[in-house]
């Protein structure tokens, strides 16, 4: 293998062709990709070029890239590929970062971390709101950066974000500025945090139980409730009228007695953040007001006597 000093590399095609016909691909077998000893991708018949990059891949940390047979059925397959591996590099005194991930990611701020590539210590970054229909400018939201990880602020929830990052290698370097990374992409949470699931826990023939667990740091929530057993049925209107409850175990009463009900939940954070997303429609059916009896029972019996039980 030929080394190439002071290089860096900026795209690591890979392509997988089978030679043979792929319509028993996947049920007779298929090919998995593993990079530095990590299974990156299964189940494939094909790569159509690819950068490993879009496996999470840190292409300038590459140690070994195999591709592998899996063995779907219990008969043997003869078969043959062709895979290709085209590297693109660049030779730089100023190489840029790689390896740039997300991690930490709440509504309004999130970590990047990186692996830098030479002796520099400072760095730049550029955060585009591609929600926002942003595009990169390679002007840097954050310049001089001396630390690594860097926690980025001022988000939007619920936004998609891509990040680039850029080495300053200083005046004194042939190349002061590297060019930029490659992108990572990452999306925010919302600030008011939808609900899990909802348990209904005793229907009675005029009240029912709920009980949910709590999704952050909210303590209000709203509920809408509707009958649809009228004529004509209630319909969702997406406006509680079980508003601010204060706890996440309300009993909701003043029900009709055999009817049908239908419900929706959602966080209320208050006045900056919002309510959350509604859940999905639960539903249930409230008892009647005189019950029938059950498990009726056939006791004792004679010529002019019957025996019953019941609960």
């Amino acid at each position: 293998m030929d080394t190439v000093t002071n290089s860096f590399i900026t795209e690591a095609i890979i392509d997988l062709d089978l030679t043979a016909s792929t319509w028993a691909c996947t049920s007779w077998y298929s090919y998995s990709l593993e990079v530095n000893g990590s299974v990156v991708a299964e189940d494939l018949c094909e790569i159509a070029s690819t950068d490993l990059t879009a496996y999470g891949v840190d292409i300038n940390n590459l140690t070994s890239v195999k591709i592998f047979t899996v063995n779907e059925d219990a008969g043997p397959d003869n078969t043959t590929i062709d895979v290709t591996l085209d590297l693109t590099y660049i030779i730089t005194t100023c190489p840029p970062p790689s390896g740039v991930s997300i991690s930490n990611i709440n509504p309004t701020t999130a970590n990047v971390s990186w692996s830098s590539n030479g002796s520099e210590t400072l760095w730049n970054i550029e955060v585009v709101n591609l929600t926002a229909g942003d595009t990169a400018t390679g002007v840097a939201t954050y310049s001089g950066v001396t630390v690594n990880p860097y926690g980025i602020t001022s988000l939007l929830p619920e936004n998609e974000y891509a990040v680039y990052l850029q080495s300053d290698c200083g005046v004194f370097n042939t190349e002061p500025l590297s060019g930029w990374s490659n992108v990572s992409n990452f999306t925010t949470p919302p600030t008011c945090l939808p609900l899990g699931a909802i348990s209904i826990d005793s229907v009675t023939d005029t009240q029912v139980e709920l009980s949910w667990a709590q999704a952050g740091s909210e303590f209000v929530w709203d509920i809408e409730l509707i009958n649809t057993s009228i004529v004509p049925a209630d319909t969702f209107s997406f406006i509680p009228n079980n508003a601010g409850l204060t706890t996440n175990a309300p009993t909701l009463t003043s029900l009709v007695p055999e009817s049908d009900y239908e419900f929706i939940v959602r966080a209320n954070c208050g006045i900056i953040d919002g309510p959350s997303v509604w859940t999905s429609v639960y539903s249930f059916t409230t008892l009647p007001t005189c019950q029938a009896p059950i498990d009726l029972v056939l006791g004792a019996y004679s010529n002019n006597e019957i025996t019953f039980s019941w609960t």
